[in-house]
């Protein structure tokens, strides 16, 4: 029996209502918006697997620009979607702007309790990168006992702000 492929939807990225009409989609800046299906895109995962949120993905610096978004607004993007619970850190690239890692990111629900008093957001700024990237910068004048105070850490850390302002 053949299946009717006319009646098959083509691919699509979904953004449900509660997402689209929530406080946390409303207070994002109109270019974090607008970028936003392009992060949900990455995961190829079913809407209602697990799976979906715990899938690490890149989103490069080099990618935003083919879209049209300069280095500045890109970082407050991200910045947005890490503030308003759409996106989690699970490692941060750079080295200074050669381009030489990529962050990591994976979706998050944390967006559902944006504006309540138990909301956690995420700050960037205070995301720590990872032992290897901070070894690299050792020749920028770090000096070695700051480098081992923070190779320890395994897992990244999270500066996280209870609240829904900041």
């Amino acid at each position: 029996m053949r299946k009717n492929k006319k009646n098959k939807l083509p691919p699509f990225v979904a953004i449900t209502r509660e997402m689209l009409h929530s406080k946390a989609y409303m207070k994002l800046p109109p270019s974090a918006a607008k970028i936003l299906p392009f992060f949900l895109d990455k995961i190829r995962v079913v809407y209602k697997d697990p799976a979906r949120y715990s899938t690490t993905f890149h989103f490069p610096y080099s990618e935003a620009r083919k879209l049209g978004f300069g280095k500045t607004t890109f970082y407050k993007i991200l910045k947005a979607l890490m503030k308003n619970g759409f996106i989690d850190p699970v490692e941060k690239g750079g080295l200074r702007g050669y381009g030489l890692t990529r962050s990591s990111f994976t979706l998050s629900q944390r967006w559902e309790g944006y504006g309540r008093a138990d909301f956690k957001g995420i700050l960037w700024e205070c995301y720590l990168k990872n032992h290897k990237q901070v070894s690299k910068m050792n020749h920028t004048g770090l000096q070695s006992e700051h480098i081992e105070d923070i190779s320890w850490k395994k897992e990244p850390h999270l500066s996280l702000v209870v609240g829904g302002t900041y």
